[in-house]
């Protein structure tokens, strides 16, 4: 955490344009990775309801 205020730091003495930038770079990163990992997430989800409603079927058969 010390570190992070250290670099949060240098970032705040720079110009306003520059900050504006940098926060710009870093979040629109972050939006991507966000992004790329939803539909990841996502598919994993419907696996895992699809094999929970089955278990639950088998189980309700039985």
């Amino acid at each position: 955490m010390e570190r992070a205020h250290a670099i949060a730091a240098t970032i705040a003495k720079q110009p306003p344009l520059t900050t504006k930038y940098t926060r710009i770079g870093i979040t629109e990163r972050l939006g991507r990775v966000i992004d790329e990992g939803i539909g990841y997430g996502l598919a994993l989800q419907g696996v895992t309801a699809a094999e929970a409603a089955r278990i639950a079927s088998a189980q309700n058969a039985a």
